[in-house]
């Protein structure tokens, strides 16, 4: 081609670089410099690859920019601006797409052409094209391939016939611990494996891979610091055109968590069958606790019926009577802690049953307790000592005072059944911040064994003895539910035949005491005196009760202001109000605000205001319920004007 007149001047017909590019798989296209790209000359093959022919373009029927794949034609008409500015002469194409007359997409290679004139203007683009894909399609497919290698979570390592490595991926660095493949490749396929795998490959995997067979199995593999890790791997052999084997390829698997599930559900079926004896064991437990509890009820019962119908007897002596009146009372004082035990156990094992701390003298507890078993003690002929750990004022301290008592009842009860030689000591002693309670005996102990299982409901290690002595197996049971509730434990030390101690564990709570000194309301000999008046709050939603209560205050000798408040909140923003109430007489049931709530908001910020708690209700868990609120004591309705001048003077006079 030349130019003449500013005009290109191409004689395609006698060519001979043209003929020759007629007849390859290279098309040459010759546009104008306009939008668009119309074509000016294209050769005669573009039938070959875009479908269209020659005269399709020549006529402008089809424009080339607009069959350039839309997602492409913008980066190539940039990549012409671009080259056009810089002056270039050519400038090769990134790879691009066009839409062939079919619909077909093919991949085009491009070598574009810039031609000037004297002026410098580009006048024409001429492109030399050729079609390239099927190597496009080929690198598409072997980026896919890498890219599942390289992502798949399966190890894949490659070697020669002689087992040096020539590739792993990165699933095998990440697995084996590696940080890249230099320490890999060219090494021998067996520092993967310890002594005990390599064995295992040397004489199972080969042979089976020369045999064209491929091997799948488990065997142990070696991270680089030398720590071993279970493996699934398949491995396979790749022959070459000549069928001669080339590679060996492997597959690994870390099966480390499929391991450790399966162990996991190996220790499952064991727990399974452990739950399934435990359960077999504890259906036995109940029958044995049913027949035992039918044979425990009907003892008393009999007494019970049997002696109300000797009452009926004729002329009987009152000296019989009264005899027969103490066995029935007896027996229903039997019957009662037989009910109280399965009604109690059946409360902790619904986990309903809450633990209410109050102030209590441990010391004095543990005489009560002393003066009733004594009696019982004396009648077996059987010594009880007692020993205190620390003196009156140190052993007052917070705890539920029920389930204490209820606790060393029961275990003081089980000694007492078994031991009939010997002596029984109870008491306890301060270990740093614990108080350990411990109730000795020198009966028949309990052997190794059933040590484990004495706490466990319904259970009794001699069941005979216990028929003769009598219980349902819950004793022990109770004592060491009621210990954790208390925030402590129990726990046994015996030798059959050599007695058994119990041991009860929980936190020591001192309760702190402050010497006041107020030279106000002491005389010279440090007596306490009475105030010229004090403020009591009556909080009461009854209209009636208030007044009744009022009405008795006014009989008082004391100098008494009454205060009214209908509900808990009311209450609440007098005591903050006013800080010449002296004390605060608080009804537990009211609308708005219970007395409950009331009396933990005053507390918060009225410590030392005495609470008294008023309610219809005397249950012990609604005594335990309000001592917990905050309440420094309790009064029953209807009350009555001795009780309610106890109270006064309890917490007006003497305590201050």
């Amino acid at each position: 081609h030349y130019i003449r007149n500013n005009q290109l001047i191409i004689n395609s017909e006698t060519s001979v670089t043209n003929n020759l590019i007629e007849k390859s798989p290279i098309i040459r296209f010759l546009w104008k410099n306009q939008e668009k790209w119309p074509v000016e000359y294209v050769s005669k093959n573009v039938k070959n690859i875009f479908g269209y022919t020659k005269d399709d373009f020549l006529s402008g029927k089809v424009v080339y920019g607009k069959i350039i794949y839309n997602e492409d034609l913008q980066r190539v008409t940039q990549e012409v601006t671009e080259n056009s500015k810089l002056y270039e002469v050519s400038f090769e194409h990134k790879p691009y797409r066009i839409i062939c007359k079919t619909g077909k997409i093919k991949w085009i290679k491009d070598i574009t052409l810039i031609r000037r004139n004297e002026n410098e203007e580009i006048t024409h683009y001429e492109g030399i094209i050729i079609d390239i894909t099927e190597q496009k399609n080929a690198e598409i497919e072997i980026l896919k391939l890498s890219n599942i290698v390289e992502t798949t979570p399966i190890a894949i390592v490659i070697s020669d016939i002689n087992r040096k490595i020539e590739y792993v991926n990165s699933a095998l660095l990440s697995i084996s611990k590696y940080p890249d493949n230099n320490q890999i490749i060219g090494q021998d396929l067996f520092m993967f494996t310890d002594e005990k795998g390599g064995k295992k490959l040397q004489e199972i995997v080969f042979p089976l891979l020369f045999a064209n067979k491929p091997w799948k199995g488990e065997l142990s593999l070696k991270r680089q610091d030398g720590s071993l890790y279970p493996a699934e791997l398949l491995s396979y052999i790749i022959f070459d055109a000549n069928n001669q084997p080339k590679y060996l390829i492997g597959h690994f698997f870390d099966i480390t968590e499929r391991k450790n599930n399966e162990i996991k559900l190996q220790n499952k079926n064991y727990e399974l069958i452990i739950a399934k004896q435990k359960a077999e064991e504890s259906n036995q437990l109940k029958t044995e606790f049913i027949n035992n509890m039918s044979h425990e009820i009907r003892t008393p019962m009999n007494g019970i019926l049997g002696f109300s119908n000797f009452l009926e007897t004729p002329n009987l002596s009152n000296e019989k009577r009264k005899h027969y009146i103490n066995i029935i009372k007896n027996s229903g004082n039997q019957l009662m802690r037989i009910i109280d035990d399965i009604l109690e156990i059946s409360q902790l094992g619904t986990k309903q049953v809450k633990s209410y701390e109050k102030e209590i003298c441990l010391n004095d507890l543990l005489l009560e307790l002393f003066s009733i078993f004594d009696i019982k003690a004396k009648e077996n002929k059987t010594p009880l000592y007692l020993s205190k750990g620390l003196a009156d004022k140190e052993s007052i301290i917070l705890t539920d005072k029920t389930k204490l008592n209820k606790i060393i009842s029961n275990l003081l009860e089980n000694a007492l059944k078994f031991t009939n030689t010997g002596f029984i000591e109870f008491g306890y002693q301060l270990k740093v911040n614990e108080l350990e309670i411990y109730v000795k005996d020198t009966g028949i102990g309990i052997k190794p064994e059933s040590q484990k299982i004495i706490f466990e409901r319904f259970s009794q290690e001699e069941k005979k003895l216990s028929r003769n002595v009598g219980g349902l197996g819950l004793g022990l049971s109770i004592a060491k539910e009621n210990a954790e509730l208390l925030g402590g434990k129990i726990t046994l030390q015996s030798e059959k035949g050599e007695g058994a101690t119990f041991y009860v564990t929980i936190p020591y709570k001192p309760v702190n005491f402050k010497t006041v000194n107020d030279n106000s309301n002491t005389d010279k000999t440090g007596m306490a005196q009475k105030q010229d008046k004090y403020t009591i709050l009556i909080v009461e939603d009854e209209e009636v009760n208030y007044l009744y209560i009022d009405t008795l205050l006014e009989d008082f000798e004391l100098n008494l202001i009454t205060l009214h408040a209908k509900h808990g909140k009311e209450a609440v923003e007098m005591c903050k109000e006013n800080s010449e109430i002296d004390f605060v007489l608080m009804d537990m049931k009211m609308p708005i605000m219970n007395g409950f709530e009331a009396t933990k908001l005053i507390k918060e910020f009225r410590p030392n205001l005495p609470i008294v708690a008023q309610t219809a209700y005397s249950t012990r868990d609604e005594k335990e319920q309000a001592f917990s609120a905050g309440c420094d004591d309790f009064i029953s309705k209807p009350i009555s004007e001795e009780t309610l001048n106890g109270m006064i003077n309890k917490y007006l006079i003497t305590n201050r």
